[in-house]
């Protein structure tokens, strides 16, 4: 049979907003898929009652099961953010994954049909830099691989923060990078102008257009659920849905969901055959 898996980024905290916590857990229930990963899921000074309304209703209702961490970045950004993941069929207790500037979420999740555990990583790699992506990248692999000694199939789903290096939008997003290597920069989290901000983004999405990230991914036997590699957060494909060879998922079910005002991501939801 199949695990259906979404990936929705709540953007700046989500579900401690009072003004998007209700919508959104609606649009999350919605769904009805069986595993999801909310990146930026809350803020750490955020309304964290609103969270857990939220995390009631997806368990009341949603009947999934919930793990969350806050992000140990080492930036000192003002508020921490926090990554949530439900499951509606888990085999065993989550795991926090330590990445080293950032937590991820590792669950055993059970393909009741077919007696098949798939190994979920629910994610959202840094932003800031390509280096603390493929840092990032290498110890996750190397600890799917040495907790399951690849034998059990693999699904890691998230924010990468990363594009296909071969698509067009990519070599055209690269090609700002000179122009944003003379900007003023602002490290993202702090106080900044406004065009040093402008030379921020710019400059870290010349480096996520890189390919590096999804590279090691696709080295180490994953692939992409969304072979048409449609935009998920403007014209970049930043969230993904990747799995090992091992497990299936049709082109056909793939789908990017509008937020409706949301949040500035979309919506990306896959099915993965056992």
């Amino acid at each position: 049979m199949a695990i259906r898996v979404a990936v929705w980024n709540l953007e700046r905290g989500g579900l401690g907003d009072p003004e998007r916590s209700s919508a959104m857990a609606n649009k999350i229930l919605s769904l009805e898929a069986d595993v999801v990963v909310l990146p930026e899921a809350y803020n750490e000074g955020g309304h964290y009652d609103l969270v857990e309304v939220a995390k009631q209703r997806f368990m009341d209702v949603g009947h999934y099961s919930v793990a969350e961490t806050l992000y140990n970045d080492d930036d000192k950004r003002k508020d921490r953010r926090a990554i949530l993941m439900l499951n509606r069929s888990p085999s065993e207790e989550p795991n926090i994954i330590d990445l080293g500037s950032r937590q991820a979420l590792g669950w055993l999740t059970a393909d009741a049909f077919t007696n098949t555990d798939v190994n979920i990583a629910g994610v959202h790699l840094d932003d800031r830099a390509e280096a603390r992506r493929v840092g990032q990248t290498l110890k996750l692999l190397e600890l799917f691989q040495d907790e399951q000694d690849g034998s059990c199939p693999s699904v890691i789903a998230g924010d990468l923060n990363a594009m296909h290096r071969l698509e067009i939008r990519s070599a055209l997003i690269r090609a700002v990078q000179p122009i944003a290597e003379r900007l003023p920069y602002g490290e993202p989290g702090f106080e900044a102008s406004k065009i040093a901000r402008i030379g921020s983004l710019a400059r870290r999405l010349s480096e996520m257009a890189d390919g590096t990230t999804l590279r090691l991914f696709e080295n180490a036997g994953y692939r992409d659920s969304d072979s048409a590699h449609l935009h998920t957060k403007g014209i970049a494909q930043l969230d993904h849905i990747l799995h090992t060879a091992e497990l299936y998922s049709p082109p056909d079910s793939f789908q990017s969901i509008k937020a409706n005002g949301l949040s500035d991501h979309r919506i990306i939801r896959a099915i993965i055959e056992t």
